[in-house]
Order: C-alpha cells, then structure tokens, then sequence
C-alpha cells in the first residue's frame, strides 16, 4: 500500500482547484451566453385588478410591494459570486423599465428599494 503524503495532498488538491474554477467558469459562459440569446417575448397578459390597498398616513398603498434587490444585484446565492454580476448584467436600463411599467400596470404602486445610485438612476428616468 502507497503513502500518501504532503506532495501527493497538495498535487491532489491543485487538481481539484483548478477544476472548480474551470466549472464556475464554464457554467458562468453558458448562463451569459443563454441570458444574451434572443428569446421570444412574453405574451401581453390581462393586467391585474382589485390588488387590495392600504392607508399610510394621507397614501394609499398597495399591499403587494416590489423589492429591489434584483435590481441592485443582491442575489443572496451564497457562493454563486458570479449571480450579482449575471443578475445586473440582466436587469439593464430597458429590463428595469419593462419591470417598473408591468408593476404600475397590475396596480403595485410601492417600492421596497436601496437608495444606491444604480436605483436611483432608473427612478429618475422611470418617473
């Protein structure tokens, strides 16, 4: 039976490393590489109605509310360090628009978002 020593420990887990990182990275490519295919677009649907409201102070307030961590990137995928990338890449200018336009649409007129330039930016020109 063979030792397995120090040299044969760190040879095995160079092997190892260098596979993970070509994994990441080859799944990485073909999530891009799906994300900027052209896909069909998605069917006009019936706008919702009768969404239920609420007061706040002099407002009126959808119950249902839009967050903004897609927006920002704020994936919470643990290790995936890749998805708040992919998640930005996603949600462009026009993305976010369509996003923001669809929510008025179906009746949610409150948003849950950071104040961090990226959102403040597509406010301004949502607005």
């Amino acid at each position: 039976m063979r030792k397995f020593g120090r040299r044969d420990l760190l040879m095995n887990s160079l092997g190892v490393s260098a596979a993970l990182v070509g994994g990441v990275s080859y799944e990485r490519k073909a999530l891009m590489a799906h994300m900027m295919a052209p896909t069909q677009q998605a069917k006009a649907k019936e706008p919702v109605t009768g969404l239920q409201r609420g007061k706040f102070g002099k407002y009126e307030v959808s119950r249902l509310i839009i967050g903004g961590d897609p927006v920002s990137g704020i994936a919470h995928a643990g290790e995936l360090v890749y998805q708040a990338d992919f998640m930005k890449q996603y949600f462009n200018t026009p993305k976010i628009l369509e996003t923001l336009t669809l929510t008025e649409q179906n009746g949610i007129n409150t948003l849950l978002m950071r104040a961090d330039d990226r959102i403040i930016r597509h406010y301004n020109i949502f607005k």
